[in-house]
């Protein structure tokens, strides 16, 4: 509101088009009466009674506002405004804009209108398998279902979508189930008023201000009432409902009644000017049901899902970035940004905003480096999506009481690598949980019935530093340790007791739930079940954030993919920023072999030098036989370039620990060994 407030008697040129459609119907009331002199009780009748907000108001012409009984006068000076508006952001003759002003955006949690596509970073779905199926069933007058997580590009989609489907005579017809404020005695009123507003139909449809009841829908959408009011009755009509899902804070009863009219619609399509219906929203919209209408008007098998970007869009966008910014980026980060955010539009949107509002000016001769990418991202990008209503929202819904039962669900069964997929068939509350963190965008559908997969590397993290931690608070009961007479964080005791603070249950269970096969002897045989390295990552994370958070530490957690040939390896890194300007990295293994080891020990030294690290430790959780009898040990050249190691051994059953730890000594020039043992 800041903006267009601010600018309430200032010129057009200085608002934006999305700064007024953000505005509240109360804001709007507001600015308008700003804006236009003499014509409040008009206003009124725009933001109180019709309940306009700012986006749709960018829809309303002459007529519409007419026909809502606002004389000629007023109804052309609010006109006017909404054209000054539009026009102050298209490109002009009168005002040339500068080269500035030409750069394309980032648009994150915003639906992209033909008036955006060239002048934001943006993938046409256009000519895309996805979209040739949406059109095919509208085609066939199906009843659709687009489906998708939130801000993944859903009403973008429609959006182009429609621009080709008016191409082909169709009359399109969008709204937003976020204009209707009344999901009870004023619902069909308000349907039938935000329908009427949509400019781009509203020669066809701006009677529906006429509908007042369930039957006037039925009526007013029939091929005789269209005859009858000598209308063209071979039209075909689609409509657009977005947020869909909205429909679940209906009344039961009305619920019931809106998809029985639709229901009703589709089994006598012959008799409607309705060529198709597409509902959009999450992947709740799959599941649509009431107690008084068993049977859906809408069919799993007319759903589309909406697809996250592949690599290769991806990687068209950050080059069109490129060339706008005169700038290259360095080989790795476009590939990282993809793995991060599975090609979700929302998050790869986030990470372009974030390197242009930050890192540009870090450039080393035009070339944004991958260290500086890397340190920008642990440090800092978990920070920027929160603060993104989506993602900030989705923390919220998690942190309330009644969404314990599903976090608990995602500790218990998704604390594994992504891409991996669950099968969540064996009860009735655990397919709940799944559903429900799939509604939230935590989980996606997996390519079968009943599978379920992380949604990306990025939400799972953000699951595991904003949600997990708060849920389950527990902690070491000891002091945070330092060495003696320092500020310093002694590291091998803070993992000793985070290590022994570990959720017996969590381990105990990971090697039916969320398991790897080990590669060397457990329990004298070898290709045992043990926790994948995810568990204690997840783990470890929980506990060091519980505990040193409070005294001003900073613990973050990165997901990294390396490819090796044709393999693919995934694995996790810790990093401890400490009061005292200490970085810790802590690298994690789980049941490693010798052949693992020395792999991370380079590795870890490696991303250790690009966080400019004062500290590296591999944390080994392992369960092989006898092992602290036979650790691993790094060369003494990589002990002496400050690489420390702590193997810890649990029992399967986790009751018992064994640790030993080794590090090099500068003052005894050699390495020195620690142990210990306890039972759990």
């Amino acid at each position: 509101m800041s903006n267009v407030a601010g600018s309430s008697t200032g010129a057009v040129s200085d608002l934006t088009i999305e700064a007024v459609k953000e505005l509240s119907t109360g804001q709007l009331n507001e600015f308008l009466k700003a804006r236009l002199k003499d014509i409040d009780v008009h206003i009124n009748t725009i933001t109180e009674t019709q309940k306009v907000d700012g986006d749709s108001f960018l829809e309303l012409d002459a007529v519409a506002l007419e026909r809502w009984g606002v004389p000629g006068g007023p109804a052309i000076k609010i006109e006017r405004l909404i054209k000054e508006i539009q026009e102050a952001h298209q490109p002009s003759r009168k005002r040339p804009k500068t080269s500035e002003a030409l750069k394309k955006t980032w648009k994150v949690n915003s639906t992209l209108r033909e008036t955006d596509w060239s002048s934001s970073y943006f993938v046409d779905p256009a000519g895309q398998e996805q979209q040739d199926l949406l059109f095919r069933k509208i085609e066939e007058h199906s009843f659709i279902m687009l489906y998708g997580t939130r801000a993944s590009g859903k009403s973008t989609r429609v959006m182009r979508a429609i621009s080709v489907l008016e191409k082909s005579s169709y009359v399109c017809n969008y709204l937003s189930f976020e204009q209707i404020t009344d999901y009870a005695e004023g619902f069909w009123n308000l349907l039938g008023t935000n329908i009427s507003i949509y400019k781009r139909s509203s020669e066809y449809l701006g009677s529906c201000t006429d509908i007042k009841i369930a039957v006037d829908f039925l009526r007013y959408f029939s091929i005789t009432d269209w005859k009858k009011n000598e209308k063209n009755p071979d039209v075909r009509i689609i409509l657009f409902f977005d947020e869909f899902d909205r429909i679940y804070t209906m009344d039961e009863r009305l619920r019931s009644d809106f998809l029985g009219v639709l229901r009703a619609i589709k089994n006598d399509i012959d008799s409607y000017v309705i060529q198709a219906i597409v509902v959009i929203g999450t992947f709740s919209i799959l599941h649509l049901d009431s107690s008084t209408q068993p049977i859906s008007p809408f069919n799993i098998r007319d759903s589309v899902r909406n697809p996250n970007f592949d690599l290769e869009q991806v990687r068209v966008l950050f080059r069109e970035f490129e060339e706008e910014n005169k700038m290259k980026f360095e080989s790795g980060i476009i590939e990282d940004i993809f793995e991060q955010t599975n090609g979700h539009a929302g998050l790869v949107c986030i990470c372009g905003r974030a390197i242009e509002d930050n890192l540009l000016r870090e450039l080393n001769e035009q070339i944004l480096i991958y260290k500086t990418w890397e340190c920008y991202k642990v440090s800092f990008l978990m920070n920027v999506i929160v603060d993104y209503l989506t993602f900030r929202n989705l923390v919220r819904t998690l942190l309330k009481p009644e969404a314990k039962n599903a976090v608990n669900f995602f500790r218990n069964h998704f604390l594994i690598d992504f891409g991996h997929e669950m099968n969540i068939t064996t009860d009735i509350d655990s397919i709940n949980s799944a559903e429900y963190l799939a509604y939230e965008g935590v989980l996606v559908p997996g390519e079968h019935a009943g599978f379920f997969k992380l949604s990306s590397p990025l939400v799972r993290w953000l699951i595991l530093q904003r949600v997990i931690p708060n849920v389950f608070p527990s902690c070491p009961k000891e002091e945070i340790p330092f060495y003696k007479d320092s500020q310093y964080l002694d590291t091998l005791f803070t993992l000793k007791f985070a290590v022994k603070s570990f959720d017996k249950d969590i381990i105990k269970l990971a090697s039916f739930r969320s398991f790897k096969t080990a590669k060397v002897q457990v329990n004298g045989q070898r290709n045992q079940r043990v926790p994948r390295e995810s568990v204690y990552d997840a783990e470890l994370y929980r506990i060091l954030r519980n505990w040193l958070c409070v005294a001003n530490f900073e613990v973050t957690g990165q997901w990294h993919l390396i490819s090796n040939g044709n393999k693919k390896h995934r694995y996790s890194d810790i990093v401890i920023d400490t009061p005292f300007d200490e970085k810790i990295v802590l690298e994690l293994l789980a049941t490693a072999d010798t052949n693992d080891l020395d792999e991370h020990f380079q590795r870890a030294l490696d991303y250790a030098r690009l966080l400019s690290a004062t500290e590296t430790w591999i944390v080994h959780i392992t369960c092989e036989d006898s092992y602290v009898e036979k650790p691993h040990w790094p060369s003494n050249f990589q002990l002496q370039t400050n690489l420390s190691v702590a193997h810890f051994y649990h029992d399967l059953l986790f009751t018992k620990i064994k640790l030993i730890a080794g590090w090099w000594s500068t003052r005894n020039k050699k390495m020195v060994i620690y142990e210990y043992s306890t039972e759990i």
